[in-house]
């Protein structure tokens, strides 16, 4: 790479246009002058992270991408179209900066290159970029997820218009794969349906993309089929959980550890379809085996991939269940991990949210366990962070829930006072929730509370209403023990004086 080149743009707080059009320039004529050469291209990018990621960048595109083509820079409107995909590509799939802003950056590449490349004048070059505008698309992060899914897909349609099987078998298949994973992600239309279509893309695809021909490819539409095998309604469950063991399997005789990234992704495939079996047969054998795959896989993924984030969610799922089967804590506390690690570097907002609320469970979990075996002080900072994560996100019954067990603990450690103000917290939660089985336990606690701290009228208020709740509920077993708390507090009030 030239001089000038490396030393191209100053990253400043505030990119202006004028170095919006620099940047793609340079970036653009090195793509030119080097054929489009991968290895340069992302050394380029990696040179000018900073500038590629500020935001004034992403607003100048447009204007950058007219000036470069106004200048002349290019010999022909059909090799600066070129550079443009190319560009789209490379960054597409750079791992640096803001990928929401590298894939936003990639469409408006790819769609300003339609302009040249029209089906009519060049239909293959306009296919390839239907193609990657469709992937581009898939992964997109702006935007509703649902209308980013359907433009995906008829992009890939429109592909396939050009790249039929006859004319272009391999490009045919490639972009059959490329629909059966936006098919699978599908949110719009019937989900049965949607994975329907996608086994049968993956199918189609597999007619061409052979292992002999193709192993890498065939190996990697393998590991596809078997995602959504893993996914599939229809059908028997455990025939489709067993196609989709032997899909991931065969994937990783041509996937071994020589090729680490792909490893990790299949072995979190086979992970999660050993998780789904366990679920059907409760076999602990199966669920000890997902495990394993999954610490295993842990080792090849790459942090801020989709496999890092998807390993360690799935992780996180299997020991909450080996938990459930054992009770050792230990499980609960990697799960935390796993969970904490899975929302800290997802891109997907909801996700987050979603990765957060799991870690929070188990956070729960691990400190009433905690609190059971009578590490109160470890299983008070447990429910703590638990609550510190709900926070973050939107479900406020588990916030009451934690509020509620943080002031059974402190009730157990004679913090009366502390006890009292979380059950109250957390009752208003329940109240304006109007959750019925929240009412009732945390007027029972209160009520125990309250005796225990002589305020008998107040006590027996709390049990009465406790009573009320539990018999809407038809819990006998909680109302016997209601009962015998009840029955002290009136034994309590006779032996007071007037």
């Amino acid at each position: 790479m030239t001089k000038d080149i490396a030393q191209s743009v100053n990253a400043s707080i505030d990119v202006s246009e004028e170095a919006a059009v620099q940047f793609l320039h340079q970036v653009l004529s090195l793509i030119d002058k080097t054929n489009g050469d991968s290895v340069q291209v992302d050394q380029f990018l990696r040179i000018n992270v900073d500038t590629l990621a500020d935001k004034a960048l992403l607003t100048a595109l447009p204007i950058a991408f007219e000036t470069c083509l106004s200048n002349q820079l290019f010999g022909s409107r059909q090799k600066w179209a070129w550079a443009l995909v190319v560009f789209g590509l490379r960054i597409s799939e750079f791992p640096l900066g803001d990928r929401a802003d590298n894939l936003e950056a990639a469409i408006a590449a790819y769609e300003r290159a339609l302009d040249v490349y029209t089906r009519n004048d060049f239909p293959q070059n306009w296919a390839t970029t239907q193609n990657n505008l469709g992937n581009a698309y898939k992964n997109r992060i702006r935007g509703d997820r649902a209308d980013n899914l359907e433009a995906a897909i008829a992009a890939y349609e429109r592909a396939l218009a050009v790249r039929t099987r006859n004319d272009f078998p391999q490009d045919w298949a490639m972009t059959q794969n490329n629909l059966g994973n936006a098919y699978q992600n599908r949110i719009c239309g019937d989900r049965a349906e949607n994975l329907e279509a996608a086994i049968a893309t993956y199918e189609l695809a597999l007619q061409v993309l052979t292992r002999d021909d193709f192993p890498q490819k065939w190996a990697s539409t393998q590991n596809n089929l078997g995602t959504a095998y893993i996914s599939r309604i229809r059908g028997d469950r455990a025939e489709n959980l067993e196609a989709a063991i032997a899909a991931c399997e065969m994937a990783l005789e041509v996937y071994t550890h020589d090729f680490p990234q792909d490893w990790a992704i299949i072995q979190n495939n086979l992970g999660t379809a050993l998780v789904k079996r366990f679920q059907e047969s409760r076999e602990v054998e199966e669920l000890d085996a997902a495990i394993t795959t999954l610490q295993t896989a842990q080792t090849a993924a790459v942090q801020g991939t989709d496999s890092y984030v998807f390993i360690h969610y799935t992780l996180g799922i299997a020991l909450d269940y080996r938990y459930s089967l054992h009770q050792n804590p230990a499980d609960l506390e990697e799960a935390i991990t796993a969970y904490t690690h899975a929302a800290e570097t997802t891109p997907w907002e909801s996700d987050r949210t979603e990765y957060q609320q799991k870690a929070g469970d188990s956070q729960y979990q691990l400190g009433v366990a905690l609190t059971e075996a009578g590490q109160w002080y470890n299983g008070l900072a447990q429910l703590e962070a638990s609550l510190a994560t709900y926070r973050q996100g939107s479900n406020r019954l588990a916030r009451a829930d934690a509020l509620q067990q943080m002031a059974r603990t402190h009730y157990l450690m004679s913090n009366f006072d502390k006890a009292r103000l979380y059950f109250r917290d957390a009752l208003r939660i329940y109240l304006a929730e109007n959750n019925t089985k929240g009412k009732a336990t945390c007027r029972f606690g209160l009520g125990r509370l309250l005796l225990r701290l002589n305020f008998i009228e107040d006590a027996i208020a709390e049990l009465d209403r406790a009573c009320t709740l539990f018999r809407e509920l038809k819990d006998e077993a909680r109302l016997a023990e209601i009962e015998q708390v009840y029955e002290l507090a009136r034994k309590v009030r006779e032996r007071q004086p007037l």
